[in-house]
């Protein structure tokens, strides 16, 4: 079988979503070939990335920066088209932003062939304090419309707070939906070498992904600063997009292929998530989690689907804790880490693809049935 997919990033960014796509089109179950339609986009760093024989990738050639990407959905469509013209398409596949009508794109879509069109959504909008543009607001009224409209496809969520809040603010019920946490490929997982103990003296810390204000990367400095009293010397590494500046105690290394950049996860003690709320699950802390790490967040900065299930590995902080408390917690948690490969099968892609599939097509042959 053979599927279309359309992604609002360039394969090569490497970071976040775009490493998400990655992992799960090289775990698509054996005898599935995957179509990218892809963009170029001029605005965003480049790694090198490795791929199955399965897939293939097709980019369009306008360059795009930030500022022309609402261009990009009408491109898709025509590429898509042109795509499945030559080649039978089983799935269509479409990346959710905010902001962004892609999705829209993926529905006409599959309703010209007539197959399934699966929404995945990374993140959707939670605005919390911040004065919107006009822009935001046209933005926001495209993707109420586009919501109602591709009520009935199959949305897949990473959580179940962000169902609630796009419902919500869209003031739409979907009606096929899966809840399924961001992923990492098993293969990729089990390629590198993990270490699990703390070296010596040092904890060696790790931020990976873009490198954005709602991140709140500096929020780490205070437990860093404590950790020589209990004698502990950390060392921050960064990996991935800088937007925003970096602390002065961290080493940025830039955006690195995936393999690399999952062996320094590997070789590191902590993880560091968000430190502001976002209410997803990010990317970097499926990848920390999913290589057995101690990772800390701020409060409200995870999904509660992903604490409640791997809660003993994860060290939620705030502004106002004692930050000698925090830095207790961490030694403590290092000292006894613990994790199931049970819990670890889920944040496996090669699972997460499979499910989607099943559902994808099951729900074509009830509809062909009835």
């Amino acid at each position: 079988m053979n599927i279309l997919c359309l992604s609002f990033y360039n394969l090569d960014y490497g970071i976040g979503a775009s490493a998400s796509s990655l992992d799960e089109l090289n775990s698509l179950p054996h005898g599935i070939r995957a179509f990218i339609i892809e963009p170029n986009r001029v605005d965003l760093p480049r790694v090198k990335v490795v791929l199955s024989d399965a897939i293939q990738r097709y980019t369009i050639p306008l360059p795009l920066t930030r500022y022309l990407s609402f261009l990009h959905p009408f491109l898709s469509f025509f590429y898509g088209l042109k795509t499945a013209s030559n080649v039978k398409m089983g799935v269509v596949f479409s990346m959710h932003h905010p902001f962004h009508s892609l999705s829209f794109t993926g529905h006409v879509i599959s309703r010209i062939l007539h197959v399934p069109h699966v929404v995945q959504l990374q993140d959707v909008l939670r605005p919390m304090g911040v004065k919107l543009t006009i822009f935001d607001h046209l933005s926001d009224i495209l993707e109420r419309i586009v919501a109602k409209l591709i009520k009935d496809d199959l949305m897949v969520f990473v959580c179940s707070e962000n169902r609630q809040i796009l419902e919500s603010r869209t003031k739409t019920k979907f009606h096929n939906v899966l809840i399924l946490p961001n992923c990492v490929s098993q293969h990729l997982v089990q390629s590198v070498q993990l270490r699990k103990t703390v070296r010596e003296k040092t904890i060696h810390f790790i931020f990976v992904g873009r490198i954005g204000p709602e991140y709140g990367l500096s929020k780490i400095q205070r437990l860093l600063s404590v950790l020589p009293s209990f004698g502990y010397e950390p060392r921050l590494l960064v990996v991935g997009h800088n937007q925003v500046g970096m602390p002065d105690s961290a080493t940025y290394i830039g955006s690195l292929p995936r393999k690399e950049t999952m062996q320094l996860i590997a070789e590191s003690d902590v993880g560091i998530g968000p430190m502001y709320p976002t209410i997803a699950v990010p990317r970097k802390v499926v990848e920390y989690l999913a290589l057995g790490k101690v990772v800390i967040i701020g409060k409200n900065a995870v999904s509660r689907d992903i604490i409640k299930e791997f809660g003993e590995s994860i060290l939620e902080v705030s502004e106002n804790d004692d930050v000698n408390q925090v830095a207790n917690k961490l030694l403590t948690m290092l000292k006894n880490a613990n994790f199931s490969s049970k819990k670890m099968d889920a944040l496996y892609c090669e699972s997460k693809m499979q499910i989607i599939l099943d559902k994808a097509l099951s729900r074509k042959k009830t509809n062909e049935e009835a």
